[in-house]
């Protein structure tokens, strides 16, 4: 069966942008994460944490790649989206959001998302 686990509105202030200003200045990002395995009843029915997904490790992959700068979102969450499933081989599938919380536009802008669904 499959099972999955999320991690929602986790926040870095991270230096990512296509702009040298975001580079120097930095913003705050928020990030979303939905990761999907095959779970067997046993494994579920052990209540053993190495039977699953450990999402403190899940989230400090996520803070890593964050802390690394990149001018495009897309690039944070394929190095996220990497990294995940180097810790992770048994991932089947998964979706990873990055918001940029204050982008430089004139106009007021909430926020831009880049999704990646892998």
């Amino acid at each position: 069966m499959n099972c999955a686990i999320e991690l929602n509105g986790m926040r870095f202030y991270a230096f990512h942008g296509v702009y040298d200003s975001e580079q120097q200045i930095g913003q705050w990002f928020l990030v979303d994460l939905r990761l999907v395995w095959a779970a067997s009843p046993h494994d579920l029915a052990s209540d053993r944490l190495e039977k699953t997904l450990n999402y403190e490790i899940a989230r400090a992959i996520i803070a890593r790649q964050m802390e690394q700068k990149s001018r495009l979102l897309e690039h944070v969450a394929w190095r996220i989206q990497e990294a995940l499933k180097d810790a992770f081989p048994q991932i089947s599938a998964g979706k990873i959001r990055i918001s940029k919380q204050h982008p430089p536009f004139d106009s007021y802008l909430n926020d831009v998302t880049v999704q990646l669904d892998f």
